[in-house]
């Protein structure tokens, strides 16, 4: 009986300790974690609006970095580069994470755009089948660009004062091309708005409209006159001025005016019928 109880018990022993061994082996093996393909485009386009947000210091390129001082004109053409890769890289990642077709021949390839003045259908359909959080995240990039222009904005006008201050001779116009981005921003911009109707995502948007006039317009209507050398709009712009995309912006927002909202009771977001009407 001794000798029964006693194999009894190593047995169970035994038994015990590979169990404890099967759960430390178990517990130290990683986990397996499924991301999918909607995972990494979000992880992508967070990743961009921080990009986009980042001081000129650390973007584009490594000229601001110089230790010779680069000629006025040559840090300003950088402002100019940082502004048009701001925008294009937003646009193209709202275009992408909107774009709901697997195939490979739709595409956005860098450099391909859309003529201003008009609404992005893809944009606008993509983001019709997006859930609000993922709606949210590309306005956010939106956003973030924005921001970086600003930043940007600012800079250009400290060099302007310094180069005038030098009797520099270059051209204190915003280039053609990086207005021809603006308007295109501009139009994406209001494409976003057309047929939302969470009010999170109203306020995001409606406020995305009234920065992007508050920061760009300004820069459109430099075109009118060049504070150094009072060069023509035809002699800088070939082919006239640059069209910020106001109409376009006006049509997408009128249909929400006047306002008619109403917050649910216990809401927890706290939107209100004014923060939407102002």
């Amino acid at each position: 009986r001794r000798s029964s109880s006693y194999v009894t018990q190593q047995l169970k022993s035994m038994d015990e300790a590979e169990q404890r061994k099967n759960w430390v082996d178990e517990s130290s093996s990683p986990s397996i974690v499924t991301v999918t393909a909607d995972d990494i485009r979000d992880v992508s386009m967070m990743c961009l609006t921080a990009l986009v947000r980042s001081g000129l210091d650390v973007f584009p390129t490594r000229e601001s970095k110089s230790m010779d001082s680069p000629p006025l004109e040559k840090a300003i053409e950088v402002v100019y580069q940082s502004m048009n890769l701001r925008l294009e890289l937003a646009m193209l990642g709202v275009r992408n994470r909107c774009d709901m077709s697997d195939s490979d021949s739709n595409n956005i390839h860098s450099g391909a755009g859309y003529e201003s003045m008009q609404i992005d259908l893809s944009v606008e359909e993509g983001l019709s089948q997006l859930p609000r959080a993922k709606r949210s995240i590309c306005f956010n990039l939106l956003e973030a660009a924005l921001e970086g222009i600003v930043n940007d904005a600012s800079k250009w006008k400290v060099l302007l004062s310094q180069s005038q201050s030098e009797k520099s001779s270059f051209c204190d116009l915003v280039p053609a091309s990086v207005l021809e981005k603006m308007s295109s921003f501009g139009s994406l911009s209001a494409s976003c708005l057309h047929g939302e109707t969470d009010p999170r995502c109203l306020l995001q948007v409606l406020r995305l409209l009234n920065r992007t006039q508050q920061v760009m317009l300004p820069l459109f209507d430099s075109q009118h006159y060049s504070i150094g050398s009072h060069m023509k709009v035809e002699e800088s712009h070939p082919g006239g001025k640059v069209a910020f995309p106001s109409v376009v912006i006006f049509d997408a927002v009128a249909p929400y005016y006047p306002v008619h909202f109403t917050p649910p009771k216990n809401d927890p977001h706290g939107i209100t019928r004014d923060m939407l009407q102002n």
